[in-house]
C-alpha cells in the first residue's frame, strides 16, 4: 500500500526546481590552501569544502585525493606517483604483436591486448563508438588518451562482461572533462569500479545488483506513483533502465558541469561511507523534476529523456535528494 502522505509531500516539495544555477561552491581559496599544505593534506577539511562544491580549477587534483589515488602525505608523493607510473607503464607493454612472424603495423597506436586471455572486441567496440563523438572525433591526442585508459582498464578487468566495459567508459569520460591524465584517470577510475564491485554496493554481485533495484523501484512507486504507473503502462521493465542507472553514477547522461558537481558530493560521501550511498535519492530527486514531461512520452520518449538529461541546477537536486533520503528513513521505508 502506497503512503499517500508521503508521496503527495514528496510531489509538493520535489517537483518544482529552477533549471540553471551559477556555480555556488567553496571559495577557490579554501581548496588553494588546503593543496599547497606543506606536510599534509587535511582530508577531513578538503571533504568539508568540496561537498559544498570543488572550484573547476581544482576538481583534478580534488578528485585524486579524495579517492585515495594521491596521498595526503607529501613526504611519500613524489615516491607514489614514481611508483603508479611505473605500474601504468607496465600495464600497458603487452608482448610484440605478430602475425605469420612478422610485426603487425599499428599505426602509431597498438590494437587492444588479447594476451590477458580473454577477447578484446567488447573493449574495442566501447571504444570505438566513443571515439566518434568530441572531443575524440577531432583530436589524435584525446583519441590516445582514452585508448591508454581503456586499455589499462583492460589489463586489470580483462573478464568484463560488455554491460562492465560499458559502465567502465561511462566513467572515465568525466576525467577527460576535468583534464585529468591518462594514468591519473586510470587510477581514479579504477577505484570508482572496485568501491562499486565492493562493499555491498550494486556491482558485488547479482544478489546486490537485484537489491538495489529492488530498493530503488519500491521508492519510485511510492514517492512518484503517476510517473511508476506511466512507466508501467508504457511496458518499461526495471532491466530497461535501473541497473545502468545505479551503476553509472549518471556519467554521461547530464551534462558535464552538472554532472561533476553531483560527483563532488558523491565522492565525499565514498570516502566516508565505502557506497554512493546519495546516489539513488539524487535519482529519484531527477525523475521528480521530469515528471511532468516524462507522462508525456512513450517508450522510447523516455528512454532516450533518462539518457539524455536537461540541464539542471545541480545545487537544488543535491539539496532534494537530502531531504528525500530523510524522509525514507524517518518514515521507515528503509532502515540505515
Amino acid at each position: 500500500m502506497i503512503p499517500s502522505t508521503l508521496s503527495a509531500s514528496f510531489s509538493a516539495r520535489y517537483l518544482k526546481s529552477p533549471t540553471h544555477d551559477p556555480f555556488a561552491g567553496s571559495d577557490a581559496r579554501i581548496f588553494e590552501e588546503l593543496l599547497d599544505a606543506e606536510a599534509v593534506v587535511d582530508l577531513s577539511r578538503l571533504r568539508e569544502a568540496a561537498r559544498l562544491g570543488v572550484d573547476p580549477k581544482y576538481r583534478e587534483m580534488v578528485y585524486r585525493y579524495l579517492l585515495g589515488v594521491t596521498l595526503t602525505d607529501k613526504s611519500s608523493e613524489m615516491t607514489m606517483e614514481r611508483a603508479q607510473e611505473r605500474d601504468f607503464e607496465l600495464l600497458r607493454r603487452p608482448p610484440p604483436y605478430t602475425q605469420g612472424g612478422r610485426p603487425i603495423k599499428t599505426n602509431g597506436v597498438r590494437p587492444f591486448s588479447a594476451a590477458y586471455g580473454q577477447p578484446s572486441a567488447g573493449w574495442e567496440r566501447a571504444t570505438a563508438a566513443v571515439q566518434l563523438r568530441a572531443p575524440f572525433s577531432h583530436s589524435p591526442e584525446c583519441r590516445q588518451w582514452l585508448h591508454d585508459v581503456m586499455e589499462s582498464l583492460q589489463a586489470i578487468h580483462s573478464e568484463a562482461s560488455r554491460e562492465e566495459v560499458v559502465i567502465l567508459i561511462h566513467l572515465v569520460l568525466p576525467f577527460q572533462a576535468i583534464k585529468s591524465s591518462a594514468r591519473d584517470t586510470f587510477y581514479c577510475v579504477n577505484t570508482i569500479y572496485n568501491f562499486l564491485t565492493h562493499h555491498g554496493n550494486p556491482l558485488q554481485d547479482e544478489e546486490c545488483l537485484q537489491h538495489h533495484c529492488g530498493n530503488f523501484m519500491m521508492l519510485f512507486h511510492t514517492l512518484n506513483p503517476m510517473l511508476y504507473r506511466h512507466f508501467f503502462t508504457e511496458g518499461i521493465t526495471t532491466m530497461d533502465w535501473v541497473p545502468r542507472m545505479l551503476c553509472t553514477m549518471l556519467a554521461d547522461r547530464l551534462h558535464q558541469e552538472d554532472l561533476l558537481r553531483i560527483w563532488d558530493y558523491y565522492l565525499v560521501d565514498l570516502g566516508e561511507t565505502l557506497t554512493f550511498s546519495s546516489h539513488p535519492f539524487v535519482c529519484l530527486a531527477l525523475l521528480s523534476n521530469l515528471t511532468e514531461e516524462l507522462v508525456e512520452c512513450d517508450k522510447i520518449e523516455i528512454l532516450y529523456r533518462l539518457e539524455h538529461m536537461p540541464r539542471i541546477n545541480a545545487e537544488a537536486v543535491l539539496q532534494n535528494a537530502i531531504s528525500i533520503r530523510e524522509d525514507v528513513y524517518t518514515s521507515g521505508l528503509l532502515f540505515s
